[in-house]
């Protein structure tokens, strides 16, 4: 089926000065399919035939100056024919546009009605700096919209170890966004709130538990880890937020 609304682009640009080839390379590089393209050129010249023909059929009707009209009524014809002549060349001819070769400015093509996203992502977020990390995302369908793609930019926090105070023994604090990993004292642990912050799930090298708040586990290596706080809210940009703030005591 005829794409009317680009048809009627085609004939728009084409009254302008611009043939069917440079539309065409046109059209194609904005995305459009080169078959619906070619449909719909098809049927603007269709249609400027249509017009050609009309025009031939009026050169061979009869004349005006035919000797049934009066010579009074004649010139004012040819005036009034000489003024719509001259001022439909002057609304034709194209303006000259900066920077264009052929000096017409081929108006923006329509919308691709078509073009649906098709996006493919890394999978992978980079690290955190200045509190975003980012994933890459690509449109294989080059629609030049994104109302379809994913989440590629979020917030984060990267996690500060602060020494316990002098009288502690070999122990250190920390607070651990929830979903992330941190390493202290050499060890890599990864916490997850649950709930509304009254457990938290760890893993700890591999080693998993659940503690609730103020509670504490001895781990492989003889190091106690405490749970001295969690907490879940919403962040100021309305995005979730929750982070467990621990207590590891070495051997």
């Amino acid at each position: 089926m005829v794409n009317e609304q680009l048809a009627g682009w085609i004939r728009e640009n084409q009254s302008k000065g611009y043939d069917s080839d440079q539309i065409k390379a046109y059209l194609i590089q904005q995305g459009y399919a080169q078959a619906e393209v070619e449909e719909a050129i098809g049927a603007s010249d269709s249609v400027g035939a249509g017009s050609a023909s009309l025009a031939k059929n009026a050169e061979t009707a009869p004349s005006w100056k035919s000797k049934y009209l009066k010579k009074k009524t004649v010139i004012p014809l040819a005036v009034i024919l000489l003024l719509a002549i001259a001022i439909g060349v002057f609304f034709m001819i194209p303006s000259q546009q900066p920077g264009t070769s052929t000096g017409v400015q081929i108006a923006a093509a329509p919308p691709t009605e078509n073009c649906f996203e098709d996006w493919t992502c890394s999978g992978e977020w980079g690290a955190c700096e200045s509190g975003t990390q980012t994933m890459t995302c690509i449109d294989n369908n080059k629609c030049n919209t994104t109302v379809l793609k994913p989440l590629s930019s979020r917030q984060c926090q990267a996690a500060e170890a602060a020494p316990a105070p002098a009288s502690s023994k070999n122990s250190m604090r920390m607070r651990i966004k929830s979903g992330l990993s941190s390493n202290l004292m050499g060890k890599m642990i990864f916490a997850e709130v649950l709930g509304f912050g009254d457990q938290v799930s760890f893993d700890v090298n591999g080693e998993t538990f659940i503690l609730d708040n103020g509670k504490s586990k001895t781990l492989g290596d003889g190091s106690v880890l405490r749970l001295l706080s969690a907490a879940t809210g919403v962040s100021s940009d309305g995005t979730p937020s929750a982070y467990a703030e621990i207590e590891i005591t070495g051997p």
